[in-house]
């Protein structure tokens, strides 16, 4: 009774392996845990099975974070991970947590002062050859740069390659990508209306012909970066993979 009270998958039985009706105890403690590390609390966690100290581990091996508590419900439908509510430059986790760090389109939307912050806590709470990912807003090469709607600041090569040396980390890959999107994105620019919804996003079916042609696209780019080819500095994404 005290196994399939913490959880159904310690019972010794095939059934019970395959169930999918999950533990609210498990769930009540991820809840429990996110608040705490929100509130920059340690945690100290025992079990009288050891099976659950594993289950345990299972969910908090992955952990995410967003500003906006607004947005982790939504989030917690789509994972399993830890998810806390907080800002990437004050993260809720001791130093050499994690094995990776992976963050997309967040730094510049941060200031530049903030970015270099977060650059450093991500570098903190890595563990020594752990490795961060990153997804950033490039410079335009034929439109304005100006702040817009869009974005606050955006990096060129040099100074996001510079900003890594400055945390710490060593720079393994830097390229731009999305390179023909962007090409024509800055082919068709007209200044942002102010008064539009924010960067202009438009929901588009599964099966809409523009949204398979680009993930055609974006498959090729995936495989040409692969063999290690060069493409041209045009592409308003850049993507980059350092280690500390």
């Amino acid at each position: 009774m005290r196994q399939i009270c913490c959880d159904p998958r310690l019972l010794k039985m095939e059934a019970a392996a395959k169930s999918k009706a999950g533990s609210a105890k498990l769930d009540r403690l991820m809840e429990m845990v996110e608040v705490m590390l929100a509130e920059g609390r340690r945690i100290l966690l025992f079990s009288q099975f050891t099976e659950m100290l594993a289950l345990i581990e299972e969910r908090v091996r992955e952990a995410g974070i967003d500003f906006a508590w607004p947005a982790l419900p939504f989030a917690a439908q789509r994972t399993t991970a830890l998810l806390a509510g907080a800002s990437a430059d004050a993260l809720p986790f001791r130093a050499g947590t994690f094995d990776a760090v992976h963050t997309a389109d967040v730094l510049q939307h941060m200031t530049i002062t903030g970015a270099g912050e977060a650059l450093r806590e991500f570098r903190r709470v890595l563990k020594p050859g752990g490795l961060v990912a990153l997804r950033l807003r490039a410079t335009r090469r034929f439109a304005p740069n100006q702040p817009d709607v869009d974005f606050d600041h955006a990096y060129t090569d040099a100074s996001l390659r510079s900003a890594l040396s400055e945390a710490g980390f060593q720079v393994l890959f830097l390229r731009r990508i999305n390179v023909l999107p962007s090409l024509a994105a800055e082919l068709a620019y007209t200044p942002p209306d102010p008064d539009a919804p924010v960067k202009g996003i438009a929901l588009r079916a599964e099966n809409d012909a523009r949204g398979k042609v680009l993930a055609g696209y974006l498959a090729l780019e995936r495989a040409w970066l692969r063999v290690g080819l060069p493409t041209p500095k045009l592409g308003h994404t850049l993507l980059a993979i350092a280690k500390t």
